[in-house]
């Protein structure tokens, strides 16, 4: 099975979706990083993120559903754009690819999909 990145790109462009990005989102995810890797504060750089930022980080998390929350799955559809969520997502599939790194696809060519 062959396929041609170009053409799958610029098909693609149509679905692109853009947001604006604030500014004051690599702070928040410096401390979502902080945080979640419960990294000693001896080893923070507190000049990474300024205060405002921190206290976004802190609010938003208890925006999040916690675990004796009764919540259903469509509920927790809105927050797949939740930045704590973004960061465990990534955080998860980077560990998966790390893990995999060695693993060798083979191509099937009887595949009907």
């Amino acid at each position: 099975m062959k396929i041609d990145f170009v053409k799958f790109e610029n098909n693609l462009q149509k679905y692109r979706v853009t947001k604006a990005k604030k500014l004051s989102d690599a702070g928040v995810a410096k401390v979502i990083e902080y945080v979640l890797n419960q990294v000693d504060t001896k080893q923070v750089d507190f000049n990474s993120f300024a205060f405002h930022e921190g206290e976004r980080a802190f609010f938003d998390f208890y925006t999040l559903p916690h675990h004796d929350d009764e919540v259903t799955e469509g509920e927790l559809l809105k927050y797949i754009d939740h930045p704590w969520e973004i960061y465990a997502t990534v955080t998860s599939i980077m560990g998966v690819l790390h893990k995999n790194k060695k693993k060798v696809f083979e191509n099937n060519e009887d595949d009907f999909i």
